[in-house]
C-alpha cells in the first residue's frame, strides 16, 4: 500500500503568513457551513481540530493552529472549492478517514503535534493522538 508522508504539507502550513488561528480559521468554518449538507464540530474543550461532517460522519479535519486540512478524497468537489477559495490551505487527501495511510517525520510530529505517532497512521489516529482532552 502507498503511504502519504504529510511532513512537507505540515511544514508549508506552518510557514503560511496568514492570521489563521486568530480569524481566517473561523472565516473558513463560516464559509464551509454554507455548503449544503456540511457541518463542523469541536469536541468539548478541544482546541486542535474542527471535524467536518456530512450525514453525521466525519470526512475531514481542519487544524486550528495552521492551514492544514486532512480530507477524504471522495470529497473531490469540495477539495476543488477549497483550493479555489482558500489557495493557501494545505490539503492532505486520504482514501478513507480511518485507513492507516499517512506518515510524518518524527521530529515534526513531536515539534508541532507534541506527540509521537505510529510510523503509519490514519487521519482518525492523527485526530485522537493530538486531541488535548
Amino acid at each position: 500500500m502507498m503511504y502519504t508522508n504529510i511532513t512537507d504539507a505540515i511544514i508549508k502550513a506552518k510557514g503560511k503568513e496568514v492570521l489563521w488561528r486568530i480569524s481566517e480559521f473561523y472565516c473558513f468554518l463560516e464559509w464551509i457551513k454554507r455548503i449544503e449538507l456540511i457541518t463542523f464540530s469541536f469536541w468539548k474543550d478541544e482546541e486542535n481540530w474542527a471535524s467536518l461532517l456530512k450525514d453525521d460522519s466525519t470526512f475531514g479535519i481542519v487544524w486550528t493552529n495552521y492551514t492544514l486540512i486532512v480530507i477524504g478524497e471522495s470529497e473531490s468537489e469540495l477539495i476543488s472549492l477549497i483550493k479555489d477559495q482558500w489557495n493557501y490551505i494545505e490539503i492532505v487527501s486520504v482514501s478513507h478517514f480511518n485507513h492507516a495511510e499517512l506518515s510524518v517525520n518524527l521530529e515534526t510530529a513531536i515539534e508541532l503535534f507534541n506527540t509521537e505517532l505510529e510510523s503509519v497512521f490514519s487521519a482518525e489516529d492523527l485526530w485522537f493522538a493530538t486531541n488535548t482532552t
